[in-house]
C-alpha cells in the first residue's frame, strides 16, 4: 500500500451517508503529477445514485484569485463522479473567471484523471499545467445526490502540514442556557478541545 506511510487528514464535517463520509484523504505530489487518496465509512460509489468527490487546489495560495471555497481560491479542481461501483466520469478543471469568484460555470475542463476505487477507496492522478508549489492549498468535499444532499468537507491543508483545529466551548462553570457566570472566586468559564490532523507536532503553551 503506497498510501500506508503518508500522513491522512480527516473533515471538519462528516456526511451521514457512508458512502461519501470521508474517513482519511491525502495528496502527494511529483513533478507535475498531483495524486489523490480517499477511503470512505462505506463502499464507494456502490449504489445506484451518482457519488462526487472534489478536491480545490489553491495552487497561489492567494484567496483573492480563483474559486473562493473556505476561506481559498481554488485555481484548480479534481472532480470523480460515479455510482453502480465504477467511476463513471472524471475531470481536471480551472477556473475562469478574474471578476466573480463563487461562478460555479466559470469552471473550465482542461482534462480527464486516471482513476481507481475498490471497496471503500478511491484513487486518482491528475497531470497539472505545471508541478505545485509545496505552499499549495488543498481542500476535499464530497456529496451523494439525493434530493437532500449529504456533504463531508475538510479544512484547508497543505500537503505536508499538520492541522491543529481548536473548539472553544462553555466551561463547566457557565450556564449553557443562558451563559450566565455565578458570583464566586473561581469559576471556570472556558473550555478548549484541541485536536490535530497529518503530520505530529507540539504545544508549547497556550496564553489568554
Amino acid at each position: 500500500d503506497e498510501w500506508a506511510d503518508v500522513d491522512t487528514f480527516g473533515v471538519a464535517y462528516l456526511a451521514s451517508s457512508p458512502n461519501v463520509a470521508i474517513e482519511e484523504w491525502a495528496v502527494r505530489t511529483e513533478a507535475n503529477k498531483l495524486y489523490m487518496y480517499i477511503m470512505v465509512q462505506g463502499e464507494i460509489m456502490s449504489s445506484t445514485e451518482v457519488d462526487s468527490f472534489f478536491l480545490f487546489v489553491d495552487s497561489d495560495n492567494d484567496p483573492n484569485s480563483g474559486y473562493l471555497v473556505s476561506g481559498i481560491g481554488a485555481d484548480y479542481l479534481l472532480e470523480v463522479d460515479g455510482w453502480d461501483g465504477e467511476v463513471q466520469s472524471t475531470a481536471l478543471k480551472e477556473y475562469g473567471s478574474a471578476s466573480d469568484q463563487y461562478d460555479w460555470n466559470s469552471w473550465v475542463k482542461t482534462d480527464s484523471l486516471a482513476s481507481a476505487i475498490k471497496g471503500s477507496q478511491l484513487e486518482a492522478l491528475a497531470l497539472m499545467p505545471s508541478a505545485l508549489p509545496a505552499s499549495s492549498k488543498y481542500l476535499l468535499q464530497s456529496q451523494d445526490n439525493l434530493a437532500d444532499p449529504t456533504y463531508s468537507i475538510s479544512r484547508p491543508v497543505i500537503q505536508d502540514g499538520g492541522v491543529l483545529t481548536i473548539l472553544q466551548e462553555y466551561g463547566p462553570g457557565v450556564s449553557e442556557a443562558d451563559g450566565t457566570i455565578p458570583l464566586a472566586t473561581s469559576v471556570a468559564t472556558l473550555r478548549l478541545r484541541l485536536s490535530c490532523e497529518g503530520p505530529s507536532g507540539h504545544i508549547d503553551s497556550i496564553v489568554p
